[in-house]
């Protein structure tokens, strides 16, 4: 078992609290990321930059308001 000491438990705090909330939408190959796994997202409050509407360059596997969607690696 690994033993993380405080700051270690304060800055995994940190990190999860910074993280967007949303509901996830898509999970599976996408060909902008080379055919890799990927997680679509609608989150719940509009990204300042970056975010769209379910469609990254030109390819769609979820709708959401503009601004509303993201996908991450798995």
């Amino acid at each position: 078992h690994d033993v993380v000491n405080g700051k270690g438990q304060a800055a995994a705090r940190r990190r999860q609290q910074q993280l967007p909330q949303g509901l996830v939408m898509y999970v599976g190959p996408c060909d902008f990321a080379d055919g890799k796994e990927m997680v679509g997202i609608r989150l719940d409050n509009k990204q300042q930059s970056g975010g769209h509407d379910g469609k990254e360059k030109g390819e769609r596997h979820f709708r959401c308001d503009n601004g509303h969607g993201c996908y991450l690696l798995l």
